[in-house]
């Protein structure tokens, strides 16, 4: 009977070993599985969070080339217009000629443009200003010792002084004043065609 009893004691030694080694097994394939769940719930969520980046990232930059898209061409837009008010304003300038009142302008300019320049002056016109200004310039000779007049530009209108030593030149012409009303207007043109 010792024999059985020995064997039977390593028996359910066995028994219990293989119990414990079973034990322990399914508790570290339940870690195992438990840590590859969480492992690929991680993975997964990186891969998911990781797309969704992706796209949230490719919608702001679409969604920024369609904003500088838009603003181009609102900046092409107003551009046309600002060329446009420009553009009208030079066909409105050109037509002061043709008025009764253009002498009157006209001699405001030129004695604009003489004042401080000096006693010896040289006056540049249009040749189709000659006619407007036949009439004693205006009282323009008397603001000068000597007044020469040359028909030596092309302009829709206005004058241009030189100094007789021809340092000093300026520009009354209604192109040259309507670019310095461009100048120190611009940003109240485009406050007006932004609004």
């Amino acid at each position: 009977m010792a024999i059985e009893s020995i064997l039977v004691a390593i028996e359910d030694q066995a028994k219990e070993q293989i119990a414990e080694i079973l034990r322990s097994s399914d508790e570290k394939a339940e870690r195992l599985f438990d840590e590859t769940r969480e492992s690929a719930e991680a993975e997964g969520g990186r891969f998911i969070d990781s797309t969704v980046s992706r796209y949230e990232r490719e919608a702001v930059r679409k969604l920024h080339s369609a904003s500088i898209a838009n603003g181009r061409s609102l900046s092409d837009v107003r551009a046309k217009a600002y060329a446009h008010v420009v553009a009208q304003a030079a066909v409105e300038l050109a037509e002061i000629r043709a008025t009764e009142g253009y002498q009157a302008v006209l001699c405001a300019l030129c004695k604009d443009a003489i004042a401080g320049l000096g006693e010896s002056v040289i006056v540049h016109i249009d040749p189709a200003d000659d006619k407007v200004l036949n009439s004693e310039w205006c009282g323009v000779r008397r603001c000068v010792g000597h007044l020469e007049i040359v028909q030596d530009i092309t302009t829709t209108g206005g004058v241009k002084v030189t100094s007789a030593d021809g340092r000093i030149m300026r520009d009354n012409t209604f192109e040259a004043r309507l670019d310095r009303v461009q100048d120190i207007r611009a940003n109240e043109i485009w406050q007006v065609l932004d609004s």
